[in-house]
């Protein structure tokens, strides 16, 4: 099975998340797959742990235990781990089409966007470990998931990440 390299913005919740590490048996806990899956499923490239992965201290940031839980419900549904590793691939993939129909869509070119965000007072955000300025919303064509628009500090375009908004609940 091949290694998945999967963005945090495309399943990150709140950029707040990716700050948090918990260690490999309260995860079990969180998700309720085994420590044993886990390091399984590490040996097969769906999951990363952060530290010493040779060791017994494994730790999983926001990230991953996001994609174990995806993971968790494809194989809870049926699907085999391939099969659920690929569909979690296949969805971030679609929010990272989003990002692309964002860009050919849009009224006034994303150059143009790029280089009036720093004529805001938006904030920076941790995403990946690296800084990002919200660029604006999207809605996925297809699911109709709204989206948050994450443009990097160096502006490279290529480097857009989406990422689901979360709504208030009242």
């Amino acid at each position: 099975m091949p290694k998945h390299n999967l963005s945090v913005s495309t399943i990150l919740d709140i950029p707040l998340l990716s700050r948090i590490i918990v260690g490999i048996g309260e995860v079990s806990n969180i998700t309720g797959v085994s420590a044993r899956q886990l390091r399984y499923w590490e040996s097969k490239g769906i999951i990363s742990s952060i530290g010493d992965n040779a060791g017994t201290n494994r730790k999983y940031d926001y990230t991953n235990i996001e994609k174990i839980i995806l993971i968790k419900d494809f194989l809870d549904q049926g699907f085999t781990l391939e099969a659920s590793a690929k569909r979690l691939e296949e969805r971030i993939l679609r929010l990272n089409e989003a990002i692309v129909q964002l860009a050919n869509q849009h009224n006034t070119p994303i150059q143009e966007s790029v280089e009036s965000i720093e004529d805001t007072n938006e904030p920076y955000h941790l995403l990946d470990g690296e800084p990002y300025r919200l660029l604006g919303y999207a809605t996925h064509s297809v699911t109709k998931e709204k989206l948050e628009i994450y443009l990097p500090s160096d502006k490279n375009q290529e480097k857009l990440l989406a990422k689901p908004l979360e709504e208030e609940h009242h």
